[in-house]
């Protein structure tokens, strides 16, 4: 299959559901038609009994189209359970076993910035905010990072505002921190890569390149080193059953395909 038989965003709602676990439990934020449409495909192909909550809205696995937004209320449909947001908080996350985030910015160590760009005072952009970033980062669960946008000034050295922590500073500090040692991310997906991260330094490293693309514009693209291992590859392509389902069963009003994001 080739790249433009499919949209960036498509690709990477395909790659993550590829990464979840059936009998696992997760959820994701609000503005999260990605994550969304990876629970959904992996409900419906290898991952039966993987269990997600739809964001604040807390409706236990939807089975209606993808909307725009987790907390749109249609998303209730065929959900086996709903929490109210402050049941989700304390009973439902300490029991998660991975969580999807995104981020304005987002640095070599899976550290997120949500909050705001410049100045915190006089910020020239205000972002959405921290919700439950501060208490994933302090649970031993997999992050899942994804970056609608792969630029210099979104995967940045050094974030303006640290809203989410994932690896820290690298090594041992999350633990010198006194945040609970855990798995913290595992992967960042973007339109033009994946990165995972490398077990001593917990520093990021290309892990796959999408197709038409090069591991030179990945780092052209990005604001800081990335680990280049030997052993690239591109990153496997959507089977025609994994696109025919997301289209046709899932993403009925194509909002993947009119998202807008970078690819170089």
């Amino acid at each position: 299959m080739f790249a433009d038989e499919y949209t960036p965003s498509e690709l990477m709602a395909i790659v993550l559901s590829r990464e979840l676990v059936d009998g696992e439990t997760g959820e994701m934020g609000a503005y999260s038609q990605i994550p969304m449409a990876a629970c959904k495909l992996a409900r419906l192909t290898h991952a039966p009994n993987l269990n997600w909550w739809c964001s604040a809205s807390s409706f236990l696995n939807p089975t209606g189209p993808l909307y725009e937004s987790s907390t749109d209320y249609r998303n209730i449909t065929g959900a086996e359970a709903v929490l109210h947001m402050n049941e989700a908080f304390f009973y439902a996350i300490p029991h998660y076993d991975f969580f999807f985030w995104g981020g304005i910015q987002i640095d070599p160590y899976g550290n997120s910035n949500l909050t705001s760009i410049g100045d915190y005072k006089k910020p020239k952009f205000r972002g959405p905010g921290c919700a439950a970033l501060p208490t994933v980062s302090a649970l031993p669960i997999k992050l899942f990072a994804y970056m609608n946008d792969h630029k210099p000034y979104t995967m940045v050295e050094k974030l303006d505002f640290l809203t989410g922590v994932g690896h820290y500073y690298g090594g041992d500090s999350k633990t010198k921190a006194g945040i609970p040692e855990g798995v913290g991310p595992v992967l960042v997906i973007t339109p033009i890569a994946v990165m995972d991260f490398d077990k001593e330094t917990k520093r990021m490293r290309l892990k796959s390149y999408h197709p038409g693309i090069t591991p030179g514009e990945v780092q052209k693209n990005t604001g800081f080193k990335l680990i280049m291992p030997d052993n690239i590859s591109e990153t496997i392509p959507p089977t025609k059953e994994e696109l025919n389902i997301l289209r046709n069963e899932i993403d009925c009003f194509g909002i993947l395909r009119k998202m807008k994001n970078s690819k170089s």
